[in-house]
């Protein structure tokens, strides 16, 4: 457990929070087929993956799928609320709809302990 994986488990934790309680209010069902649906793709794609020549030895890296699923979260969140206006370290103001671009430079972006 490092601080990636906790930041990826508030994020999951926040945005599924707001999903249930904004967008899937009263449609709990719902939300739940959305998570199966999510993690059952997530897990097809790795299976699936996992038998290509050449690809099958990244795919055999990935054991947790919690940061795909977190921006599953993210990205469904932000586009149902595309408006709302978010800071990055208070410095970056932009929309929630470019929430998972960000988090996407922000994982891709060298880490100084890599």
């Amino acid at each position: 457990m490092d601080l990636d994986f906790l930041f990826h488990m508030f994020f999951l934790a926040r945005y599924c929070k707001l999903l249930e309680e904004n967008s899937f209010r009263g449609r709990t069902t719902d939300f739940f087929y959305m998570l199966l649906f999510g993690a059952t793709v997530l897990t097809g794609i790795v299976l699936i993956g996992g038998m290509i020549p050449y690809v099958s030895e990244s795919f055999a890296k990935i054991i947790f799928l919690s940061n795909s699923l977190t921006f599953i979260m993210v990205y469904v969140w932000s586009k149902q609320n595309p408006f709302i206006h978010m800071s990055f370290l208070g410095l970056f103001t932009f929309t929630a709809a470019y929430l998972p671009w960000k988090m996407i430079n922000a994982e891709l972006s060298p880490h100084p302990n890599s």
